[in-house]
């Protein structure tokens, strides 16, 4: 099962919903003078380039935004670190959008303050173990629950080997329980196996289109560098060539508006009788792409809560700032859906909705509850 456009949008680096997690940690110094330009140069950067913003058609920013932006800018004689100026930031972007913009603390300064002095907080390094994070469960001699916390790329082969050894009964077992709360996204290519233990079935998805700023050109001609694969590098070189020649317009990632994936029986490596795909808040951006993918199939019933709603302003580029120390993240394109039909901010609505668990019990009891309404109808 393949689609172009969805090959091409998979090699962009995700950026997640949510900012750095590590960045609060790093003190490095920074005046309120080099802060400015930083908060100025991401206002004008993000207004010129990102995606969601092009879309609708903003030469200035509503008054609204304007005003937080005066807000936050105002705040600035009291900056003394690159925190404090992230924190500035921050609440000037999200006043945008919440998914697929934000800033972070650059990589490189990050390393540099680790490197600089004993005396400073050391930098939290978070690792997750891949196993965990993409897990199976033989709940009955009926149901298989396969729980996968994120699509990141670095899950790709844990993702298909986990298929690809029927792990607890993964590709026999009649009803299947897909988790994907908490899974706050990361490549469509990760998820493109699950497609195939879902049966045979006909998808639509509408394609993303590039907004062809030079900035953005010069983000997709960088990442050429990192390609492998010669078809992707062979595409990109046409998408690129076409958004010079339509430079500042909208650039489609695939040769169609629409395209249609079919999942023959030659692709299917399962054919289960049902699925749900458990759903909440934290699922976004690849994650909510494969939900909204999955859910044409028959078999498929959706049950949880609304997703984030960060989907049609997607494919990351990132900029550093003037100071050097700060990356800013934002959407290089834009699915354009019929009104009523955005994602972005609304999220992806369950076929079953679930109220908010109150605790872990409650949290996890939504499993069994999928597992009845699976075995017993109910």
């Amino acid at each position: 099962m393949h689609t172009t456009y969805k090959t091409l949008s998979a090699l962009i680096m995700s950026f997640g919903m949510y900012s750095n997690l590590h960045a609060e940690t790093v003190s490095i110094e920074m005046t309120p003078e080099v802060c400015l330009k930083d908060l100025e140069y991401t206002a004008h950067l993000i207004l010129e380039n990102d995606a969601g913003i092009i879309a609708k058609r903003w030469t200035t920013y509503p008054e609204q935004i304007q005003q937080i932006f005066n807000q936050q800018k105002e705040k600035l004689q009291g900056v003394k670190t690159v925190v404090e100026c992230q924190k500035i930031i921050r609440p000037f972007m999200k006043s945008i959008r919440n998914g697929h913009l934000g800033i972070s603390i650059h990589p490189d300064a990050q390393a540099a303050q680790q490197q600089s002095s004993d005396t400073q907080v050391p930098i939290e390094v978070i690792t997750e173990n891949k196993a965990e994070r993409v897990t199976t469960k033989k709940l009955s001699d009926s149901t298989t629950l396969l729980t996968i916390l994120s699509f990141d790329y670095a899950l790709y082969e844990k993702i298909q080997q986990v298929v690809s050894s029927n792990q607890d009964n993964l590709l026999k077992a009649p009803y299947l329980i897909i988790d994907l709360r908490n899974n706050g996204g990361g490549s469509d290519q990760t998820a493109e196996v699950l497609y195939k233990i879902l049966g045979e079935a006909k998808y639509w998805n509408t394609s993303p289109q590039i907004y062809a700023s030079s900035t953005n050109i010069d983000g997709w001609e960088a990442y050429k560098s990192f390609l492998t694969d010669e078809d992707s590098l062979t595409h990109l070189n046409k998408t690129i060539k076409k958004m010079r020649e339509q430079q500042n317009q909208w650039v489609s990632m695939s040769s169609y508006k629409e395209s249609q994936e079919v999942v023959t029986s030659k692709d299917i490596l399962a054919t289960p009788q049902k699925v749900v795909i458990l759903i909440d808040k934290n699922c976004g951006s690849s994650c909510e792409q494969f939900v909204l993918t999955a859910q044409q199939n028959p078999r498929v019933v959706t049950m949880g809560r609304p997703t984030y709603g960060a989907l049609d302003a997607s494919n990351v580029m990132e900029k550093t700032s003037p100071s050097k120390q700060l990356q800013i993240y934002y959407a290089s394109t834009y699915i354009h859906r019929p009104a009523g039909k955005e994602i972005d901010g609304l999220g992806i609505p369950p076929a079953i909705k679930l109220p908010k668990p109150q605790n872990q019990a409650e949290y996890s009891a939504e499993i069994q509850l999928a597992q009845r309404y699976l075995e017993q109808g109910l």
